[in-house]
């Protein structure tokens, strides 16, 4: 579980209230996260989520000398409208999941288990096989 603000100041919780969870942790810099956020948006505008299953963003690895700052507009550029959670500068929740590279995927299950793990994107195929996954478990 986890609580942070995001980019408003406003409160953003990823608790175990029994949905399961994808998490997506983003660095506004990255270029592999530069296309994974608008396929995303992408998919969920015309699939979205299935029942059971909520999606985060964490905002992390932020720095002002690099592309697409501020992170908030980036996002909202993107379309990407989901709870942000807005990581520290020393990246706290990003470390806590275990972060090894950017775009970082974390799926948990509805009872609060980590289900899965994926690094350096995720196709929308996978993407979709694993949220079906996680709303049937």
């Amino acid at each position: 579980e986890v609580v942070g603000q995001d980019f408003d100041g406003r409160e953003v919780s990823i608790t175990a209230d029994g949905k399961a969870k994808a998490i997506l942790f983003v660095a506004h810099w990255c270029p592999y996260c530069q296309e994974e956020v608008p396929w995303v948006s992408d998919y969920l505008a015309r699939i979205g989520l299935p029942d059971g299953v909520d999606l985060y963003t964490v905002a992390t690895s932020i720095n002002r000398t690099r592309d697409n700052w501020p992170p908030s507009e980036w996002l909202e550029r993107e379309g990407l409208a989901v709870p942000t959670l807005v990581d520290d500068q020393s990246n706290t929740i990003a470390t806590s999941f275990g972060l090894p590279a950017y775009p970082y995927w974390v799926f948990v299950d509805a009872d609060g288990n980590v289900a899965g793990r994926v690094s350096g994107g995720i196709s929308p195929e996978d993407f979709q096989q694993v949220l079906a996954t996680l709303a049937s478990a």
